[in-house]
């Protein structure tokens, strides 16, 4: 006979401070009582820069929301130029401020070219550090109607989702600081889940998220040519709140004296966890190491039967 000792544990996880509720970084509906002059380009305004010269602005599309931004319609004023970026820098640091959850939301409309400009191009929402690396993207292609998300290299990563002309979509980017993962959310359905924020050793806050307008198609000179189709954007806000990671527990599913102790954890998604067992609850040895995507991990302890007490715990690591 063999004895099974079962442990539940509750982990706190990472502490990265106390701090309660939703603090708001930055917001911005675009209107003329926050000083926006629909007249005048939209950098420049509020705090508002830009790189390159592409069409900008102000305009009213959206019924009864007053005036939204826009990036698109008019092409760069100088010649060779293949994006166009705008943004307003917020410099951030979530985990120093020790609320290291920051979320990212807009409404957004893709406006298609017209016959009179048929080229179709990209339209991305761009997350940059306070050091001016582009962390990731999440990018909208007129061309195909396809989204898609970009890491810190040039790869495309596909998507299923898809979008429509004159559809105006609620647009999320949630960024966990404390696991290093993201997700974003078009439309309320989720297009992207758990990738990384950061895939090197690059500073990993939040300098500013941008608008950028890239022009996809050349001439026979080469030179890129844009539609006249654009991204319109309201009700821009940047929050930060306190990381409060689910609770993390174990339980012993099965016991079989011939196979082993079957063993489930649950806890927060894409967190690194390391579950060690004991025969005598003073030295402990590690026994499964994981990153469960869904937070659960289940693994079978085969060498419990050779002990006549076993105990598990679970650790952030």
């Amino acid at each position: 006979m063999f004895k099974i000792c079962f442990v539940f544990l509750i982990a706190g996880g990472i502490a990265v401070g106390q701090a309660a509720g939703v603090d708001t970084v930055f917001t911005t509906a675009f209107e003329a009582s926050e000083n926006y002059d629909a007249n005048e380009e939209l950098h420049n305004q509020n705090g508002w820069t830009c790189t390159n010269t592409a069409g900008n602005g102000l305009l009213s599309r959206f019924s009864g929301e007053g005036q939204q931004a826009y990036v698109g319609f008019f092409d760069p004023l100088n010649a060779g130029e293949t994006f166009f970026s705008t943004w307003r820098p917020i410099n951030f640091d979530p985990l120093t401020g020790g609320k290291p959850i920051v979320t990212f939301r807009t409404k957004m409309e893709i406006v298609d070219s017209t016959s009179a400009a048929p080229n179709k191009d990209d339209f991305r929402w761009d997350v940059y550090n306070s050091e001016g690396q582009r962390l990731l993207s999440l990018d909208f292609d007129n061309s195909t109607m396809g989204i898609c998300y970009l890491l810190q290299g040039d790869t495309f990563f596909p998507t299923p989702n898809t979008f429509l002309h004159n559809a105006v979509y609620d647009v999320e980017i949630k960024l966990n600081f404390a696991t290093d993962r993201w997700d974003a959310t078009v439309g309320g359905t989720r297009v992207v889940s758990g990738q990384p924020i950061a895939t090197n050793s690059v500073k990993r806050d939040i300098g500013d998220i941008a608008a950028t307008w890239v022009f996809l198609n050349t001439n026979s000179a080469g030179a890129y040519v844009p539609g006249d189709n654009a991204m319109v954007f309201d009700n821009y806000s940047i929050t930060a709140e306190a990381f409060n990671p689910l609770p993390t527990t174990l339980r012993i599913v099965s016991v079989s004296p011939g196979t082993g102790t079957l063993v489930e954890m649950m806890g927060e998604p894409f967190r690194n966890y390391v579950i060690d067992g004991s025969s005598d609850f003073m030295q402990w040895t590690p026994i499964k190491t994981n990153m469960p995507s869904d937070g659960v991990i289940l693994f079978l302890d085969e060498g419990v039967a050779s002990s006549p007490m076993r105990g598990y715990r679970a650790r952030v690591q």
